[in-house]
C-alpha cells in the first residue's frame, strides 16, 4: 500500500467460486463476496439476468478512510 491505497473486487459470487477465479486470474487483490447483492444494491450497480441471477455491474468507486465516495464510474468496462 504505497500510495496509501486498498483496492477490493466485490462479486456477488459465494465466496467458494472465488478462490478459483482469482488462481485463474492472478488477481492482485482480494475479492468480496456480497451474496444477496446488498452492497451492489447501495451503489446502485445491482443488476438481474432474464434468469433471476443477481450481478454486479462493472463498476469502480474511490472512497476516503471515512468512507465517503470520492469518485465514481458505475459503467466502468
Amino acid at each position: 500500500m504505497k500510495a496509501g491505497v486498498e483496492v477490493l473486487g466485490v462479486s456477488t459470487d459465494p465466496v467458494e467460486s472465488h478462490k478459483k477465479f482469482c488462481e485463474e486470474l492472478k488477481l492482485p487483490f482480494s475479492l468480496l463476496s456480497d451474496e444477496g447483492g446488498k452492497v451492489s444494491k447501495l451503489f446502485g450497480i445491482l443488476l438481474t439476468t432474464p434468469k433471476g441471477d443477481l450481478l454486479s455491474g462493472r463498476s469502480v468507486f474511490l472512497l476516503d478512510k471515512e468512507g465517503i465516495v470520492s469518485h465514481a464510474d458505475a459503467k466502468y468496462d
